[in-house]
This record gives structure tokens, C-alpha cells and sequence, in this order.
């Protein structure tokens, strides 16, 4: 019975440090690969750059794949400004970005999701 025990306390502990290590690369990276993907109208790269939650709030509200591109696209990418953690949430980041045509910075919300950067909200 300790011996069980103590397997579970292990893979707890091994489970907790899977959770908090953060993924390779950092948080703009998914911001530029999204844009990218964008610009070449893939949507099977554009969507992997989405989280879980926000792909399947855009499918809620109707938002398919290639109305998402076309969206996108009235604004191109310009360039990462600067990247800071969420006061909110200290495992997320916000990008702040500038989309020409756009007066103001634009911010996006990046959180780890399975050991990747992904776009939480645009």
C-alpha cells in the first residue's frame, strides 16, 4: 500500500512540473506564426495557433476559417511591439502588436495549452 502511495505522490509531482513548465519559444512566437499562416491562407496553420477554447468560441459565433483569413487580412501584421504577463493571469501573456491601418496597438492574449503558445483572444 506505501508503495502505491508513493507512485501516486510521484506522478503528481511530475504531472504539477509537465503543467507549470512553460513551452519552448516565446508567447509572440504563435503571434507571428498565426499571422504567417494568415498571409499564405492556410487555415489548418492559422487554426493550430488558436486555443482550444477561443477555436471553439469562433465556431460558436460562426466564424469559419476562411471568414477568420478575410477578417484578418483588412489588417495586416506589421510587427511585435512588446510582450507582457497578464496582471490578470501570471501564466499569460499579452502581445501588443500594430496591424497597419490600425491607429492603436492591438493586444493578444497567449497562454501555454499542451506544451504550446497558443492564442487565447484577439
Amino acid at each position: 500500500m506505501r508503495r502505491i502511495a508513493i507512485s501516486v505522490a510521484v506522478v503528481i509531482a511530475l504531472g504539477g512540473l509537465a503543467c507549470s513548465a512553460s513551452p519552448a519559444g516565446a508567447p509572440a512566437d504563435a503571434v507571428t506564426r498565426f499571422f504567417a499562416a494568415v498571409e499564405s491562407g492556410s487555415c489548418s496553420a492559422m487554426l493550430a495557433e488558436l486555443g482550444d477554447g477561443y477555436r471553439a468560441e469562433l465556431e460558436r459565433e460562426g466564424m469559419g476559417c476562411n471568414e477568420l483569413i478575410d477578417q484578418m487580412r483588412t489588417y495586416p501584421f506589421e510587427a511585435v511591439l512588446d510582450t507582457r504577463v497578464d496582471g490578470r493571469n501570471a501564466a499569460a501573456h499579452l502581445v501588443h502588436t500594430r496591424l497597419r491601418g490600425r491607429a492603436n496597438e492591438v493586444v493578444i492574449r497567449v497562454q501555454a495549452e499542451n506544451g504550446q503558445w497558443k492564442i487565447m483572444a484577439l
